[in-house]
């Protein structure tokens, strides 16, 4: 249903306004009689939350103050959680669809602007003053003059006004249908930004001279409305398309239905654009491109976005704190491990820097962080060791292992702890894995021979102190073992 009159009361500024457009077959008295009173406003009266003229805000619409039948007009909560932008995008969504309706039922308006638009108190739009509409077979039937407001109309009208200088002429009905969509456009880029997309003609001047005005001022149009970055790319391509600067993409489904006979957007494929807009969905007659794509995603993902960022700071800081906070604990152990294996048996020092070494904290434990504390245990259970505490050196260095991928070293003195041990076996298996890492092998061929030595295999402990000798023929242990081997 869309407004046909309108009368004003001047003291308390109410509207009534039709609620249905005319049949081709009803008289004016039909029309004039079935009314319908909607208390409304102006779209061009409606202020911002600042209280001026119509201008973009990102805050709350707070669609109009003016006094209106009761002296306040209130919009719904509905319409008061609407962003500005939606808001209009949303209003203009409603007047396309009511041009979509008069032109699917041959009636063109030819006078859209702010004056003819009205908006409810739950902020549906109404287009009104179809005084100057005319029926699709009055064009084809007879001349008629070019109507509408000059800052609204398109270049072929303007054309034409500028051409005929006021003369009767015919106007073909899929421009008249254009006239009304450029119109819409004007409206949408006035209503978003606050002024129109080219310098307003002189009021004082001449019709001729402000359409030719209006012609000159639009060679530019495109490239303001490209410039706009007030905009998004979405809304300034339904904008592009309803001035005429671009033409419509194909679309998969039905597309007669969004592009009228001379090839430029129909009312319909505003509007079915506008609403896929305010869904944050891609228009179907606005060719997509990255940015276009980006700006629905931030749209719609806004707050998931900024909720996931937040959490993943947060985290990030979290982690840093607990590993900055590890490092500390791990490098005053460091500092204190001779101290703490000197007092290994008279507190449980040793005891509680091992639970300080392998303490849990907030995160896992990966990387550079597991080798920190493997090296912590490695450098406890050695200290240790020279404290003859082998069983507390061999649980450290048994972890240290599972912590990070032994080393030579840390075998070495896993098997030195299971020697003291007198695991024999053991320790001779642990060597044999360490001579197989990169490490002093001298050393870890003159303790598995000792393995061997103590197991009784005098052969093969003999072989591991030559081969000792050879890569160091100065290493005291093998020296001593083999000469202790000899006399044995």
């Amino acid at each position: 249903q869309f407004p046909q009159e309108q009368e004003r009361n001047s003291s308390r500024e109410t509207s009534e306004s039709m609620a249905q457009l005319p049949n081709s077959h009803e008289s004016g008295y039909e029309i004039s009689s079935r009314r319908w009173a909607v208390p409304a406003v102006h779209l061009s009266q409606t202020p911002n939350d600042s209280g001026g003229d119509l201008r973009p805000s990102e805050r709350t619409a707070v669609v109009a103050r003016n006094a209106i039948a009761d002296g306040r007009w209130h919009p719904t909560k509905r319409v008061r959680r609407l962003r500005y932008h939606d808001f209009v995008i949303g209003v203009m969504a409603d007047i396309a669809e009511a041009l979509e309706h008069a032109h699917s039922q041959g009636v063109i308006h030819r006078d859209v602007k702010p004056e003819n638009i009205l908006l409810t108190p739950d902020g549906t739009g109404m287009l009104i003053d179809w005084g100057a509409a005319q029926t699709t077979d009055e064009h084809h039937q007879r001349s008629q003059t070019r109507a509408g407001t000059v800052a609204y109309m398109s270049n072929a009208a303007l054309e034409e006004l500028v051409g005929i200088s006021g003369e009767k002429v015919s106007v073909p009905a899929a421009s008249a249908v254009r006239d009304d969509v450029c119109a819409l456009g004007v409206v949408l880029f006035e209503a978003l930004t606050g002024r129109l997309p080219f310098p307003p003609p002189d009021p004082d001047a001449s019709l001729i001279v402000q359409a030719r005005q209006v012609l000159a001022f639009r060679q530019n149009v495109c490239d303001t409305v490209v410039a706009e970055n007030s905009l998004s790319h979405s809304v300034r391509g339904v904008i592009g398309l309803c001035l005429g600067e671009y033409r419509p993409t194909a679309v998969e489904h039905s597309p007669p239905k969004y592009v009228s006979p001379d090839n430029s957007v129909s009312a319909l494929g505003v509007a079915v654009d506008l609403r896929r807009i305010l869904q944050n969905r891609r228009p179907v007659s606005v060719k997509d491109t990255w940015p276009a794509w980006r700006e629905r995603f931030c749209r719609r993902w806004k707050w998931p976005a900024v909720i996931l960022l937040t959490c993943a700071v947060l985290t990030i800081l979290a982690w840093v704190s607990d590993y900055r906070q590890t490092l500390r604990r791990l490098e005053r152990i460091d500092r204190s491990r001779a101290e703490i294996a000197a007092r290994v048996h008279e507190d449980n020092a040793a005891e509680l820097s091992e639970q300080a070494v392998f303490a849990r904290g907030l995160f896992p434990h990966t990387g550079s962080l597991r080798r920190r504390r493997a090296a912590t245990a490695h450098g406890l259970g050695v200290a240790l060791l020279q404290a003859d505490q082998p069983e507390r050196a061999f649980e450290l260095l048994t972890r240290a292992v599972k912590l990070t991928p032994a080393g030579g070293e840390l075998l070495n003195d896993l098997g030195t702890s299971l020697f003291e041990l007198r695991r024999y076996n053991e320790a001779a298996d642990v060597f044999t894995q360490a001579l197989q890492q990169p490490c002093r092998h001298a050393g870890v061929l003159s303790n598995r021979g000792a393995a061997f030595a103590a197991l009784g295999e005098f052969a093969q402990a003999r072989s591991d102190f030559e081969a000792a000798l050879q890569i160091d023929p100065f290493h005291p242990a093998a020296r001593r073992h083999l000469e202790l081997l000899n006399r044995l």
